[in-house]
C-alpha cells in the first residue's frame, strides 16, 4: 500500500512539475494565438507532445496543459491518480499533533469540491467544481478566502489521443457561473 501511495505522489509531483514548467516556457515563448473552448488563448509549445494554453480577463482565467499522442491506458491511469489525490486533500484528516481545541481538520461540505463525470463529443470528461482563492489555488474552504468559482477538469479525447488538464476560474462577483464553461468542454472544441 505504501509503494502504491508513493507512486501516486510521484506521479502527481511530475504532473505538477510539468504544469509549472509549462508556465515557465510559456513566459519565454512568443504570444501565439489559438482558440480553445471558444477562448482566444495564448499558445506555447513546450515539447513536441505538450502544449500550454492560457486566457486571462478581469473575471476569468483559463489554463490548459495538453498532452498529445498519449495512449488511452496511460491517460486513464494519470486521470485516476490525479482524481484520487485531489479527492484525498479534502477528506477529514487528523492533525499532526493533538491540540487543545482541534483534533481533526476538514473542509466544510459547502466548500468541498464536487466530482463529476460525463461523456462528451469524442471523449470522456472528469471534473471537480469548487472554490479557489485570489491566487487561483483550487480548494478554498471558507467564505473569506474564496474569490473564484473553479473547475479542475481532465478531458481525454480517444479519437485524437489527447489529454487535457484544464483549470478554469471565474470571479464570484460575476453574474456567470461555471456551467456555461463546462458545457463547452468537448473534443470538438480543441482544434
Amino acid at each position: 500500500m505504501r509503494n502504491y501511495m508513493l507512486k501516486i505522489i510521484v506521479s502527481i509531483l511530475i504532473l505538477t512539475g510539468m504544469s509549472y514548467s509549462a508556465y515557465l516556457v510559456y513566459i519565454k515563448n512568443s504570444d501565439n494565438s489559438s482558440n480553445r473552448f471558444d477562448f482566444p488563448t495564448k499558445h506555447s509549445v513546450l515539447t513536441d507532445d505538450i502544449d500550454f494554453f492560457e486566457f486571462s480577463s478581469d473575471n476569468e482565467y483559463l489554463e490548459i496543459t495538453e498532452l498529445k499522442q498519449i495512449q488511452q491506458e496511460i491517460a486513464e491511469k494519470l486521470i485516476q491518480e490525479k482524481v484520487l489525490l485531489f479527492s484525498s486533500l479534502f477528506e477529514r484528516q487528523r492533525v499532526g499533533y493533538k491540540g487543545q481545541h482541534t483534533e481533526f481538520v476538514d473542509c466544510p461540505e459547502t466548500y468541498k469540491p464536487v466530482y463529476h463525470e460525463a461523456p462528451v463529443a469524442g471523449g470522456q470528461l472528469r471534473y471537480f467544481v469548487g472554490f479557489a482563492n485570489d491566487r487561483y489555488v483550487f480548494g478554498s474552504c471558507d467564505r473569506e478566502t474564496s474569490k473564484f468559482y473553479a473547475v479542475n477538469a481532465f478531458l481525454f479525447c480517444s479519437s485524437s489521443g489527447r489529454l487535457l488538464d484544464i483549470r478554469y476560474f471565474i470571479s464570484m462577483t460575476s453574474a456567470e457561473s461555471v456551467q456555461p464553461f463546462i458545457e463547452r468542454l468537448s473534443c470538438d472544441n480543441i482544434d
